[in-house]
């Protein structure tokens, strides 16, 4: 049962209860195939979800199911004049919470005040579309500089995980008793990805993240790199890797429709002698090895590994199996 902010009504038994922290919510669930589960069982145990106001919960209409597939929707974020439109929407609609005062005195020197309508003069639009170009720049460098925005997961390693320190921060709130991490927070997880999952043995999904090759260099979208990926990796329902573009932190647009593939795919895909299997990444396909093919299409770009999954010995760092991506051309 979601409730809003400042709730304090009697509630009946038998919900689990969430306190949300805002007026519009929006939830992702994924169902996750495990085993011989095929996509049309996974999407119809999707379906089962139920939606509906608790008012209705005596006899609630059918939940609408809506397919957006195969329309591309726009659902990044817009570096103009949008953005502070955005935010003057979101600051007129949300309740302010302690953590945001700073921020909220700041607000109306831009001209966004809740409830007010934010018509910025021409010269004042200039500078804020200069302003949010800056902004990008800055968390782009924190993105891409090795340290900030993610520390090695094994020594030496360029696979790491996303502005994670445990030893600081604790879940994905980037709020401690004493500070809030907001450099983190934006510059690392929520600027290169829109979440990344908990750590979760046995269940859920775990994510490493990749920037650069084996000899510390950024992927170039122009170039071809190998990624041996070993037959233990320890994912009890199955393994995926996944480009996306560096530019937009969106998915690789290619004919194949292709972002990834996963050990799903290891049937049709050219396996070594050991049970590993070498996954290419680049432009254009290797003659012959389509099937363990990544387009690119000439994109810079980085990699999520995602484990399904996840068993122990991937999470206590036991299991030093991934190597880095070697560039081949």
């Amino acid at each position: 049962m979601f409730v809003p902010p400042g709730w304090d009504q009697p509630l009946p038994d038998g919900y689990l209860l969430v306190q949300s922290q805002s007026y519009r919510l929006n939830m992702m669930l994924r169902s996750v195939k495990r085993g011989d589960t095929t996509d049309a069982q996974a999407e119809a145990y999707s379906h089962r979800l139920r939606i509906y106001p608790l008012a209705d919960a005596a006899d609630p209409a059918p939940t609408r199911f809506v397919d957006g597939y195969p329309r591309a929707w726009d659902s990044l974020p817009h570096y103009d004049l949008r953005y502070y439109e955005h935010l003057a929407d979101l600051v007129s609609a949300e309740p302010v919470r302690v953590r945001d005062k700073v921020m909220m005195g700041m607000l109306p020197t831009l001209g966004i005040e809740p409830g007010e309508p934010f018509t910025p003069d021409a010269r004042t639009r200039e500078i804020l579309e200069q302003a949010v170009l800056d902004a990008r720049a800055i968390l782009e460098e924190f993105f891409e500089t090795p340290d900030r925005a993610m520390s090695p997961y094994w020594p030496g390693s360029q696979w790491g995980f996303l502005a994670i320190d445990p030893d600081r921060i604790q879940g994905f709130s980037y709020e401690t008793d004493t500070a809030l991490y907001y450099e983190d927070r934006a510059g690392g997880m929520f600027y290169g990805a829109t979440f990344l999952p908990k750590s979760l043995q046995g269940g859920g999904t775990f994510y490493l993240c990749a920037l650069r090759d084996s000899n510390g260099e950024l992927f170039h979208g122009t170039s071809t790199y190998r990624l041996r990926v070993p037959n233990d990796v320890p994912a009890e329902d199955f393994w995926a890797v996944v480009a996306y573009d560096l530019d937009t932190k969106s998915y690789i647009f290619n004919d194949l429709d292709r972002g990834g593939l996963s050990s799903f795919e290891l049937p049709s895909m050219t396996v070594n002698e050991d049970g590993s299997v070498d996954l290419y990444l680049s432009a254009t396909a290797p003659t012959g090895l389509e099937a363990n093919w990544i387009p690119t299409s000439g994109r810079d770009f980085f990699l999520f590994f995602r484990f399904y999954g996840p068993q122990k010995s991937i999470l206590d760092r036991s299991w030093h199996g991934l190597p880095d991506l070697e560039r081949i051309n």
